[in-house]
């Protein structure tokens, strides 16, 4: 066996935590060899075991009656209905896109498909989340290019559609920008495969790829802040091939369709080790791998190096001794390797074998159960801010085209249009709707997807950031006419061992949590990734939900904006909208002092969506979408330019700060509702029946631009001419 770490070596090692190595000598009964050693600190990673978060997860809700598979497996199932399921994850890849933007957001895309396509779902669908600095600062200029290069390089080659996301502009970003990529899939649900081997004496078979020193480290790399000189961390960035991903997909599917395949995990964070102990241990059993069999694209790798290299586009198959020769013929029909790496154990332990000499032999619930971190979070974050002044009355304008221009209001053409939505003909709403529509092959219903997230609130209160995300994805549903079935989160924040971080911590995991159990969503799964932080500080804390609903019957392709002059524009909900943490409070104090919104009243959020997926459905509303970021104005302004069209706002004459929260506040409950004359008079009877407000707001008129009246006063008109381009194109 190799040389044994000595009791006297450094304490700390990449991925442990103070006390860790005492605990690994005495549950060893001896001290770790260096390759036993370099296991435990990536399968004892925070990005491996969850150590700081796992606890809290337990306080998400996770059961609901369209829940076919919860948390627990590499992505959850959403039931739709007729023997078919959704397979559905959202993961970060924010490390290795701070080191090497292309390449990090490439293979976080790579590794999200890999997750769902483990469970024998074909990807049908992918969202990303993105957070970006300021477009003057350099770096996060260059950052935010190779992420939105990555991201449709991968998925436009491996021909998954990217049909929706969200983009977000803070300083915070700016030398740590946000990658969250989500995927969805399709899968029979009598044809699921889990991540679980199925017997002792079932051969452990690697498809895909050789394997390279590419990626060594990654999750221990994944489980620290990152210094000032990030050039050392380059090997630990794993490079994609999406080609071979695309034919990875098609193998896997062929072998699982054939039932050759037992069992499947796919190959991400710390490579061979995370895949072989997993796969076993979720069925209490061990395995034996040995080192020698690994195909390998470079030469004189160690040990260590082949167990934790993070190589893309590998699969692990659980395979009847009697099938390997038959996936073996598949793998070399789409020219990929496969290659019998080790066999399952009855007995729980993990052993590695490298020239016939014994590696590696630790008990498996020792490696694959660390003891979860203790948290000692500080007083709940949470800032006030006073509302800002509101415009005088000659800068109503200029404060609008401020809003409107916005980098997290403004036009991101050239962030989605880089992106194919459309590639396998499913897509029926794309990009730039807050929900994407997807049709179902052989059916007349449809899904819904979404993916949202509110770093601005956050700065603020995280708590009330990862409730009104919930909410704000609810109501992206519920414009398209779509019934929320479950959610998936991720949750990007700093450093769990200070008290800010855990503080952060607790209170996203919180908001999310009151949310969900409020408005009946469950969650099936997700990711967590800590140690967002670097010289420059912490990432704003951010919880992105990504949200699947069902669409009982997609007719066409459904409206993304104003296209019909004439038409009448209708408020769902209250009048005013919440000032803090808005865009227009962000505009005249700062993104630190723009404060946030309040909780929701959760009743009054279910009731208005209820209403609105209601008139979608019956066609009584032929456009809505939630009023959100940047307010009302921009909620008009963005579906009269999607259309075409421009729109005429007509208020009654009220306070300016009042007047301020009508246009531009944000926060729950709110909706912009088109529908003909006719239509309109049905809605407002509806809404009286059912104690929802319901506030007349002008009209759809042909000539582009927008125009606000109060009284019989033009209060300001923003037109074409008028509308600042500053880094339109470049942000979604």
């Amino acid at each position: 066996m190799a040389r044994a770490a000595e009791a006297g070596e450094a304490t700390q090692v990449a991925g442990l935590l103070p006390g860790d190595l005492g605990r690994i000598r005495a549950g060893l009964g001896r001290a770790p060899s260096e390759t036993e050693l370099s296991l435990f600190s990536a399968m004892w990673s925070e990005h491996c075991a969850y150590r700081h978060s796992r606890p809290l997860l337990g306080r998400l809700p996770t059961r609901g009656e369209a829940v076919a598979q919860g948390p627990g497996e590499n992505a959850g199932i959403v039931d739709l209905g007729g023997g078919l399921g959704l397979a559905c994850k959202v993961e970060s890849h924010n490390h290795p896109s701070a080191v090497e933007p292309h390449q990090g957001a490439a293979t976080g895309v790579g590794g999200i498909l890999r997750d769902v396509l483990s469970l024998g779902a074909r990807p049908v669908a992918l969202l990303d989340g993105l957070g970006f600095g300021p477009a003057e600062d350099a770096k996060a200029a260059w950052l935010a290019r190779g992420v939105v290069e990555g991201v449709g390089a991968y998925g436009n080659a491996v021909g998954v559609p990217t049909v929706g996301g969200v983009t977000r502009y803070l300083p915070g970003y700016a030398h740590h920008p946000l990658l969250n990529a989500m995927c969805a899939g399709l899968v029979a649900l009598d044809r699921v495969v889990y991540g679980r081997a199925r017997r002792a004496g079932d051969v452990l078979l690697l498809l895909g790829a050789t394997t390279g020193r590419d990626g060594v480290g990654g999750a221990s790399f994944a489980s620290e802040d990152l210094d000032a000189d990030r050039t050392a961390r380059r090997p630990q960035v794993q490079v994609g091939d999406p080609f071979a991903e695309k034919r990875l997909i098609e193998a896997t599917l062929e072998a699982m369709a054939a039932g050759l395949v037992q069992g499947c995990q796919d190959m991400g964070a710390a490579g061979i080790v995370s895949s072989t102990s997993e796969l076993c241990h979720r069925a209490g059993l061990g395995c034996e791998v040995d080192l020698d069999r690994v195909p390998l694209r470079q030469p004189g790798m160690a040990g260590w190096e082949i167990l934790l290299s993070e190589s893309q586009e590998r699969m692990l198959l659980d395979v009847d001794p009697a099938d390997v020769e038959a996936v073996a013929a598949i793998a070399r029909h789409w020219s990929l390797e496969a290659a019998a790496i080790g066999r399952v154990l009855a007995e729980p332990v993990y052993r590695a074998r490298r020239g016939g000499e014994v590696v590696a032999d630790l008990p498996m619930a020792l490696l694959c159960e660390p003891p979860a971190a203790s948290l000692a979070p500080g007083p709940r974050p949470r800032r006030a801010a006073p509302p800002p002044p509101p415009p005088a009355p000659g800068e109503w304008g200029d404060v609008a085209v401020a809003v409107l221009t916005h980098p997290d209001v403004a036009d991101k053409a050239e962030v989605y249009e880089r992106y194919d939505s459309t590639v396998q003909a499913h897509t029926a709403l794309g990009p730039p709707s807050g929900a994407a529509v997807l049709t179902l092959p052989g059916r007349s219903d449809g899904v819904a997807l979404t993916l949202d997230m509110n770093p601005a609130y956050a700065l603020a209160d995280p708590h009330a950031a990862a409730a009104l995300t919930v909410v704000e994805g609810v109501q992206n549903l519920a414009s398209v006419g779509a019934e929320p079935l479950a959610l998936t989160d991720c949750l990007n924040l700093g450093d769990p061992t200070t008290a800010a971080g855990a503080a952060e911590l607790v209170a996203s995991v919180d908001g999310l949590a009151e949310a969900c159990r409020a408005l009946g969503v469950p969650v099936v799964g997700g990711n967590v990734s800590l140690y967002n932080e670097g010289p420059a500080g912490r990432m704003p804390p951010t919880v992105a939900v990504g949200m699947v609903g069902r669409v009982p019957r997609v007719e066409g392709r459904p409206a993304r904006g104003l296209i019909r002059a004439g038409e009448v524009l209708l408020l769902v909900g209250p009048r005013e909208g919440e000032v803090g943490g808005s865009v227009y409070a962000r505009v005249r104090a700062g993104d630190e002092g723009a404060g946030a919104p309040a909780l929701p009243d959760y009743a009054a959020v279910a009731r208005a969506a209820a209403f609105v997926r209601d008139a979608r459905r019956r066609g009584l509303a032929r456009y809505a979408c939630d009023v959100w970021t940047g307010g009302l104005l921009a909620a008009v302004w963005r579906a009269a330019a999607a259309g075409g069209r421009g729109a005429e706002i007509d208020l009654e004459p009220m306070p300016a700060d009042r007047l301020a929260a009508v246009l531009f506040g944000e926060g729950a409950g709110r909706y912009l509702v088109a529908a003909s004359p006719t239509r309109a008079r049905r809605l407002r009877e509806r809404a009286a029946a059912a104690g929802l407000e319901l506030h007349p707001l002008g009209s759809v008129r042909s000539a582009p631009g927008l125009a606000v009246r109060v009284g019989a006063r033009l209060l300001f008109d923003v037109t074409a001419g008028r509308r600042s381009r500053r880094g339109e194109g470049r942000r979604r």
